[in-house]
């Protein structure tokens, strides 16, 4: 079993030059990959420009010193941004322009902002969320502890058809009286 290995790793190395580890090798023995640091652009030279350019007003989220190089910036991930007290939401953006940034794209190529929100408040704190949708049309109260003491709650357009039809049968009996 441990020459089929060996065979497999030579036969790596032969094709593209460059060692693959066997696929049972615990990640821990095998080399991290360190992601390269792109060259400053024209407008972006500092981490602060970086952070001005990606949008969001991710300079204020994050304030990068002036000690620090571009190279230092640069070698940040997700525990160093967790440690400088990031929210994991802009953590996780911050980390994947920097990736797109490396990969040579403009931030304004990339960058977006944040959709709206749906719900007026903010999580599970917020039980009784707003909806932030068109106006519904809301039963009187009365209308409403009849129905939901009668039967089923049914959309106001059957609602209000009901009460013509019950104001109708009423008419007649009254007529009927008289």
């Amino acid at each position: 079993m441990n020459s089929l290995l060996v065979r497999r790793c030579l036969a790596t190395v032969a094709r593209t030059g460059k060692p693959k580890p066997p696929q049972n090798t615990p990640r821990s023995r095998i080399p991290a990959v360190v992601p390269k640091v792109p060259p400053p652009r024209e407008g972006i030279t500092t981490p602060t420009e970086f952070l001005k350019a990606i949008g969001r007003k991710e300079d204020t989220k994050f304030s990068v010193d002036d000690e620090v190089s571009w190279d230092a910036f640069f070698a940040y991930d997700g525990q160093d941004l967790k440690a400088a007290g990031v929210p994991t939401r802009d953590r996780r953006y911050i980390l994947w322009a920097m990736q797109r940034f490396r990969l040579g794209e403009e931030p304004d190529q990339f960058k977006h902002e944040l959709k709206k929100k749906k719900v007026r408040g903010l999580g599970p704190g917020v039980q009784n969320g707003k909806l932030l949708r068109s106006r519904r049309h809301k039963l009187p109260k009365k209308a409403q502890l009849r129905l939901t003491m009668h039967g089923p709650i049914m959309p106001p357009n059957q609602v209000a058809k009901l009460a013509k039809l019950q104001a109708e049968e009423e008419r007649k009996r009254a007529a009927a009286r008289q």
